[in-house]
């Protein structure tokens, strides 16, 4: 290769490799996936990973490590990919492993994955089996009942509905009674996110004006307004230690992903591109945030690192992927017309594994486990 376009001139790389795309040939640069941490000391030198987690200690960073709990179990058949567990106990049969399952020992209620759907004519919330079995409707109303979220101990649902004329936040047991009011305002309230501990529930809410993130304890008492923007501020998504909420806003022109502290400081923009991202959701041990993007030219699910290095795309199909929802077990849902209608899939971290979980000629969406 003539020097004059050699990416590494006075060191022999034939091949021309060049990981980050900086120009550096790999063999002469000091840091190939340009995530600031240079290649003699990085943890996984090849894929961005600034943060270093190493979840495992093993001395291989998280990004590129097979095994993040060192179980002798792969991450995308694990059914608890950062607590070791290799004999992959789950006494309750929800595909969750029992080390990190907040329900170990079963639960009455069979629900796992919680959606809107229209096929009965209007949305309302339904229930099912990680699997896609057991189906149950949980409301029944003549309004719309639409993005659903269990709690972290899937005794609860926060949902929005139309019932009292305009959208509100409700809440109910995971059996469907017990339906409460949470909020009452002119302004819509949406796209509920409860905090890890159970205790806060996070939402857009239009009643400033515009649309904003705001924080309420789980009751509905202690209202506190998160951002102040004059644009779309919405889809907040709580970090599963509690200290961060990921949100979508156009406050620099189109959607992109965003994230902040919990207490609506330290905003940070994470993804920058003339298409539009969104609906953030969080990794288990939140080093990574999956979201849908229709960079590609329709929507699709992304990864990426929590600070937005290290973008990975996990599907690729000529219909709609959207609306991704991670859960304990490093499983993805998520709502794809790739079939015809909208309908419930799961796939595995990486993009593999996808199954259907529903089939019905409404509309399916908005999963949530």
């Amino acid at each position: 290769v003539p020097d004059a376009t050699d990416n590494c001139p006075l060191i022999a790389n034939s091949n021309q490799a060049d990981n980050d795309r900086d120009g550096l040939g790999d063999s002469c640069d000091p840091d190939d996936d340009n995530d600031g941490v240079p290649d003699a000391t990085d943890n996984c030198p090849l894929i961005a990973n600034s943060n270093q987690a190493d979840n495992d200690l093993d001395g291989l960073g998280d990004s590129c490590d097979p095994d993040d709990d060192n179980d002798g179990v792969l991450d995308g058949v694990d059914n608890c990919p950062f607590v070791a567990n290799p004999d992959q106990a789950d006494a309750d049969g929800d595909h969750i492993g029992d080390v990190c399952d907040p329900t170990p020992g079963g639960n009455e209620n069979p629900i796992e994955i919680v959606f809107s759907s229209n096929r009965h004519g209007n949305f309302d919330i339904y229930g099912m089996r990680a699997d896609g079995t057991e189906l149950v409707k949980l409301t029944n109303n003549h309004a719309g009942d639409l993005n659903p979220a269990l709690s972290p101990d899937k005794s609860k649902i926060v949902f929005v509905s139309t019932r009292d004329h305009n959208f509100e936040l409700y809440s109910m047991n995971a059996d469907g009674t017990g339906v409460t009011r949470l909020t009452n305002h002119p302004g819509w309230d949406g796209f509920p996110s409860w905090s890890p501990d159970g205790q806060k529930i996070a939402f857009m809410s239009t009643r400033a004006g515009n649309a904003e993130i705001y924080v309420m304890n789980a009751n509905g008492t202690g209202l506190t307004r998160l951002t102040h923007n004059a644009n779309i501020d919405t889809n907040p998504a709580w970090s599963p230690d509690g200290s961060k909420i990921a949100f979508t806003s156009t406050r620099d022109g189109n959607f992109e992903i965003y994230s902040m502290n919990a207490n609506g400081t330290g905003v940070t923009r994470l993804t920058n591109h003339g298409d539009e991202d969104g609906f953030p959701t969080w990794s288990p041990n939140g080093q990574k945030i999956a979201f849908m993007s229709t960079r590609p030219g329709n929507p699709e699910i992304y990864i990426m690192n929590a600070n937005g290095t290290g973008l990975t795309r996990l599907t690729s199909n000529h219909a709609i992927d959207a609306e991704p929802a991670w859960n304990a077990n490093g499983k993805i849902a998520f709502s794809s017309t790739r079939h015809g209608n909208f309908e419930i899939y799961s796939m595995n971290a990486n993009g593999t594994g996808v199954a259907r979980l529903t089939n019905s000629p409404g509309w399916n969406v908005s999963p949530h486990w």
